[in-house]
């Protein structure tokens, strides 16, 4: 592993030293001319400008990032969904999930820490306590069982999940309810 990184080191610093001199790069290769030197500097002077104004797209930690990906999986976002969210590779958000990227891009990280539960994928299981209790108070407001599922377009009459052990749906039926209860709070289904 060692030897390997040092293998890469050399070619990238042999790659850096064919540039024209007056470029970073060819600081980094080592030629510490006047010119390189002086562009060392001006290299330096708008990455610290660019990390004042917030614009800086450096290497930063993946420890918050991990964070993240944990809370929203423990809401039932899929480390997938949180990828296509952001935008950002699959193969990278499971990376920092397991610890094997220990850095990442800095706008990558603001991109990833952006999603929120809203992420979550048709068929991810969230937590049905809040949908059930639109479900009961629409049995409370006396519409039925019946027509609550013939409204939501289910093939058949029933409301079959609501006795389900553990308390999940999924989250297209989640959202489906919450539609229901907003069009009908909205006067736009009237009791039968």
């Amino acid at each position: 592993m060692k030897t390997e990184l040092s293998e890469r080191l050399i070619s990238l610093r042999a790659a850096a030293a064919r540039r024209p001199h007056a470029t970073h790069a060819r600081y980094v290769a080592g030629c510490k001319c006047m010119l390189c030197r002086a562009a060392h500097s001006r290299y330096n002077l708008e990455r610290q400008r660019l990390k004042k104004d917030g614009g800086w797209n450096g290497l930063v930690p993946t420890t918050k990032a991990r964070n993240h990906i944990l809370e929203l999986q423990a809401q039932g976002v899929g480390y997938k969904a949180i990828a296509a969210a952001s935008s950002i590779s699959s193969n990278i958000v499971f990376g920092i999930l397991k610890g094997s990227r220990p850095r990442m891009r800095a706008n990558a990280e603001q991109r990833l820490l952006g999603v929120d539960r809203s992420a979550v994928s048709d068929g991810a299981l969230v937590d049905s306590k809040n949908a059930l209790a639109l479900i009961q108070e629409l049995l409370r407001d006396g519409y039925s069982r019946a027509q609550l599922a013939r409204w939501m377009a289910y093939k058949v009459p029933k409301l079959q999940w609501m006795y389900r052990k553990p308390c999940v749906l999924t989250a297209r039926t989640a959202m489906r309810i919450e539609r229901l209860y907003r069009m009908i709070h909205q006067g736009k289904f009237q009791r039968c």
